[in-house]
């Protein structure tokens, strides 16, 4: 889980099988993935080719969507 809030974060320490991790979050939705991203391949958190399900809002036009993906770690 990724959070921008460092209490937000220290909650989610509380959940089994949850890792939260503190980045900062764009206005961009692709771009906060991409940071995610980046950070679960630096912490050696996931191997490339592995799925990962990401749960987030999209740009769609000009709204925001929340959509739930699955992509593969490069």
């Amino acid at each position: 889980a990724f959070t921008n809030m460092s209490t937000t974060r220290r909650k989610l320490l509380l959940n089994r099988g949850v890792m939260p991790f503190r980045i900062n979050l764009s206005k961009n939705p692709e771009k906060t993935i991409t940071t995610a991203l980046e950070k679960l391949r630096e912490r050696g958190v996931a191997k490339p080719g592995e799925p990962i399900v990401i749960v987030s809002d999209i740009v769609a036009g000009s709204d925001f969507v929340t959509s739930i993906q699955v992509r593969s770690l490069e």
